[in-house]
């Protein structure tokens, strides 16, 4: 019995799809949909996929160098992707970060700002109602860092994708980890003589209001995402 890791069986599920012809955003996203469901157990969606993708790729029901897109926002709080005729993994890796960062908004808000008096009694234990809030922050949270190192790591040629993820990471440990406590203990201080106790709470909803700035920059940069990944492309 051979034994692989998830990265090398990784690669070579990307590796098929690559020399079947699907272009490397495509062929990167379904790859890791396929290896999760294979290390999950899910053996209806693990390699047993690899066959189906091949099939559809070969009927031509999939533009094998389609390019997703962010199509132009709207009133509503929906993002919609164009997948463009290819597999539909690619078209979500794309608007998921955009979406979680949205939603994490108002999840946090929620949570910091939710009286602490409504309680669930659970035992003897007394549950905020604040937690539910809490659970749906750390989910919508968690959707964009990891797709944002991939869509970096799409971004650059392959010679290039190191030094983009540290760069990526040095921005985000700089400016969330570092500079992050430092402004919330500013707002904190300018703001305890109007809430005292409470200021510390206000601070830190203020600056969760920040994620609204990382849905403007995440919807700037969408627009040269799919130019970007054609140029690479075609390079």
């Amino acid at each position: 019995m051979t034994i692989i890791t998830i990265a090398e069986l990784h690669e070579r599920v990307e590796a098929i799809l690559s020399k079947a012809g699907l272009n490397a955003l495509q062929a990167g996203a379904v790859a890791r949909v396929i290896v999760a469901g294979e290390r999950d157990a899910c053996k209806s969606h693990g390699i047993y996929r690899i066959e189906g993708v091949l099939r559809t790729m070969k009927a031509g029901k999939a533009q094998m160098d389609a390019v997703p897109e962010v199509l132009p926002g709207t009133a509503s709080g929906i993002v919609k992707v164009d997948a463009k005729g290819g597999f539909s993994n690619a078209a979500g890796e794309i608007g998921l970060p955009l979406l979680g960062a949205l939603l994490s908004v108002p999840a946090a808000l929620a949570f910091l700002l939710w009286p602490a008096a409504d309680v669930w009694p659970l035992g003897t234990l007394r549950v905020p109602h604040a937690m539910v809030f809490a659970l749906l922050f750390g989910f919508f949270a968690a959707w964009w860092p990891a797709l944002s190192y991939n869509a970096v790591s799409q971004m650059v040629t392959a010679s290039e994708r190191t030094v983009a993820a540290a760069v990526l990471n040095l921005f985000i440990t700089l400016l969330g980890v570092g500079l992050g406590p430092l402004v919330t203990g500013f707002f904190s201080d300018l703001l305890a003589p109007v809430y005292g106790a409470e200021a510390l709470r206000w601070s830190l909803a203020a600056v969760c209001c920040l994620f609204l700035g990382t849905v403007f920059f995440f919807s700037l940069a969408l627009k040269t995402y799919g130019p970007r990944l054609r140029a690479l492309a075609v390079a």
